[in-house]
């Protein structure tokens, strides 16, 4: 929780505590509190960037050291050197941890019963406000999902994970299971979001989103087999009928990289590809 404290009511909000700011600072208690004051705006707009990463709150738990920063200095691991998050990792039976279904937002990522021991039950540490230090870790968890599946809140603890042990600065996901085509069409390096921190969880979603949500271009169409860009239109006239963040996509939105997929757009994890060079990407239908 160190990484993305949630600060409690009147904010309500996660804050980037871990990554480096250049060049540091250093705030004693009574800056502390200034900077906390910044944070809402009389109108009630929230600030989360205004939050000095690295600060000593009596409210913050202790920074781990499990994964001390630096840590990236040019490590080249093979990706059977490396241990997935369990968050990404491809499991051969039972359901995944996380329901991720790359037609929609990464907002609306869920965590499920699959999910690991620490996944759906977080104690977060919260900041004091005027009112008194709080306890209380169910502001962020008040809007209910189905049974047994609660949001998993990516830019949250969840997802400032480190995506990889031991922490590395790129992952290349490179192949993608049961794929007709011999070559993945779309392989995609993850870089971490800053120069001085390892790939996190988060990164290796939303680059998995980002890939998928980018537009096919004709002669990619041209080159599927007739069968397939069967599969692709379907697939495309679904996806028009399915609200995201509310709003239905237009008509004439166009085929996205999603599409090619059919109906596994569900995310299945990764695990290494054969060839050694990189991560294999499996999908599937919704479970």
């Amino acid at each position: 929780m160190w990484a993305r404290p949630y600060i409690d009511r009147p904010w309500g909000m996660f804050v980037h505590n871990a990554t480096p700011l250049n060049p540091p600072r250093e705030l004693s208690p009574p800056q502390v509190d200034a900077m906390i004051a910044t944070l809402r705006d009389p109108d009630g707009t929230l600030h989360p960037e205004r939050w000095v990463p690295r600060v000593e709150h009596p409210s913050l738990p202790p920074r781990p050291d499990l994964w001390p920063t630096p840590q990236v200095e040019s490590l080249e691991l093979p990706p059977e050197a490396l241990q997935l998050n369990p968050f990404l990792q491809h499991k051969l039976v039972g359901r995944p941890p996380l329901h991720f279904d790359l037609r929609y937002r990464a907002a609306d990522i869920l965590l499920g019963a699959g999910g690991p021991e620490f996944g759906p039950t977080i104690s977060m540490n919260v900041m004091s406000t005027s009112a008194g230090p709080s306890t209380s870790a169910t502001a962020p968890f008040e809007r209910r999902a189905p049974a047994a599946l609660v949001d998993f809140y990516l830019d949250g603890p969840n997802g400032a994970q480190p995506a990889t042990y031991p922490g590395v600065p790129s992952l290349k996901i490179s192949a993608l299971a049961g794929d007709p085509n011999p070559v993945f069409r779309w392989p995609v390096t993850v870089i971490a979001h800053h120069e001085r921190l390892v790939v996190q969880v988060a990164d290796v979603l939303h680059a998995v989103l980002a890939n998928f949500e980018e537009r096919m271009f004709q002669e990619e169409v041209d080159e599927l087999s007739e069968d397939r860009q069967t599969i692709v239109a379907h697939a495309y006239k679904r996806r028009l009928r399915l609200p995201v963040g509310g709003v239905v996509p237009p008509e004439d939105d166009g085929l996205r990289r999603v599409d090619y997929l059919g109906d596994s757009t569900y995310f299945r994890g990764l695990a290494p590809a054969g060839d050694g060079d990189g991560f294999m990407l499996f999908l599937g239908p919704p479970p």
